[in-house]
C-alpha cells in the first residue's frame, strides 16, 4: 500500500512541473482511483469567474503602489488564499478562481509538501507592491514579502521549521487575463523592517 502511495504522489508531482501552458493540458483533478490510494490534496479545474474572497483567518497586510490597480488586487487574493492553502494543507477555492492552472499546480506541489512535514505558513503575510507593469488585466506585479511571514512554520510549535532572516522577498507574479499564472523569487528588496 505505501508503495502505491508514493507512486501516485511522484505521478502527481511530476505532472504539477510538466507544464507552463494552460491551453493543451491534462486534468489535474486526481482520479477516482488515486483519490482514494493517496491522502494528497490536488487543485480541481475552474470555469468560475474570478473571486477576490479572502479565506477566513488569514490576513495579508498589503501596502505600496497602486493597490486597487486589478493586477495588483489578483495577486493579493492569490497570497492571501496560497497562505491558507498552506494553513489547510491543500488548495482553497479562493485560489482557484485567481490563477490558472499552471499557478494551482505549482502551489498544490509547495502545500502537498509542506503538510506532509507538518509545515503551515504564518496567517499574517506583509508585503509591499513596488512595481505594476503591463496592461490592465495582464502584466507582472513586484511584490516584496517579509521573509518571517512568508517562511515556513512548524504547525504544531509555530516555530520557523528553519533560521529565518528578517529581510524582504522580492517576488514577481506573472498576471494573464487576471489570473495569476505564475510567481517566481527573484531576490531581495532593501528597505526597512515593517
Amino acid at each position: 500500500m505505501r508503495g502505491i502511495v508514493t507512486a501516485v504522489a511522484a505521478v502527481l508531482l511530476l505532472s504539477a512541473c510538466s507544464s507552463e501552458d494552460d491551453s493543451a493540458e491534462a486534468d489535474p483533478t486526481p482520479s477516482p482511483s488515486e483519490t482514494t490510494a493517496s491522502p494528497t490534496p490536488s487543485p480541481s479545474p475552474t470555469t468560475a469567474a474570478p473571486t477576490t474572497t479572502a479565506p477566513p483567518g488569514v490576513v495579508f497586510s498589503l501596502t505600496g503602489r497602486a493597490l486597487n490597480n486589478a493586477k495588483v488586487v489578483t495577486v493579493k487574493s492569490f497570497w492571501t488564499g496560497a497562505t491558507a492553502s498552506a494553513r489547510k494543507g491543500s488548495v482553497v477555492p479562493e485560489v482557484r478562481g485567481v490563477s490558472t492552472r499552471a499557478a494551482q499546480r505549482n502551489l498544490a506541489k509547495e502545500v502537498i509538501l509542506a503538510a506532509r512535514k507538518g509545515w503551515v505558513l504564518p496567517e499574517r503575510p506583509v508585503g509591499v507592491v513596488t512595481r505594476v507593469n503591463g496592461r490592465k488585466r495582464s502584466g507582472k506585479v513586484r511584490v516584496c514579502l517579509w521573509s518571517p511571514s512568508v517562511s515556513w512554520v512548524d504547525k504544531k510549535t509555530g516555530k520557523h521549521v528553519e533560521a529565518v532572516r528578517k529581510r524582504w522577498l522580492d517576488y514577481d507574479f506573472t498576471v494573464r487575463a487576471g489570473r495569476v499564472h505564475s510567481y517566481t523569487w527573484v531576490g531581495t528588496c532593501r528597505r526597512a523592517a515593517p
